[in-house]
């Protein structure tokens, strides 16, 4: 699979420039970070991966699909975790990764979801609501929604806020890994 390019991609909101020129390629089994002071492009970058946001000119392709074209078949190949996590909270725990695997048409059993939720530190929280949880445990819920579903390419914004520091070392060693 091809990894993710951006080609002189420009992006405006009104009067202002997101995205000026933006070019670069990511190899499959690259690790790549975006550092920048807020409001510098990089959720616009993000959500053109994802095939939220179109360019308004230039090309995005992700596995060589562009995400602007065609949404659905990139969403399969991408990964996203955003900064704040969006979970559907009057759902436990189990019950939102089977219900959000499904849509992908991944098949887990209890066991596996343990497993992976047991990983994060979080598995004696599997029989909870998402909203009683606490932000950092949201996002481990998340993270464990994407490690069961295995997509060949990730998308994690601030994927250490609200993470204890076992946490940041678990998710460190599964990025290095995939």
């Amino acid at each position: 699979m091809e990894g993710v390019v951006f080609r002189d991609v420009w992006k405006s909101f009104g009067e202002h420039y997101a995205l000026r020129g933006v070019s670069f390629h990511v190899d499959r089994g690259e690790v790549v970070g975006l550092l920048g002071p807020n409001v510098s492009g990089k959720s616009t970058l993000f959500g053109m991966t994802i095939g939220v946001l179109a360019p308004d000119s230039g090309e995005v392709l992700v596995g060589g699909v562009d995400p602007s074209k065609d949404p659905i078949s990139a969403r399969k190949m991408v990964g996203y975790m955003p900064e704040e996590p969006v979970l559907f909270e009057s759902l436990k725990v189990e019950e939102f990764l089977e219900f959000v695997l499904s849509v992908y048409g991944v098949n887990v059993n209890g066991e596996q979801v343990l497993k992976v939720l047991g990983m994060l530190g979080i598995e004696g929280e599997a029989g909870k609501l998402v909203g009683e949880l606490s932000h950092g445990n949201k996002r481990r819920v998340l993270l464990a929604a994407l490690m069961l579903r295995d997509p060949p390419v990730l998308v994690l914004d601030e994927v250490f806020a609200g993470l204890d520091p076992a946490g940041a070392r678990l998710v460190k060693a599964w990025i290095r890994e995939k």
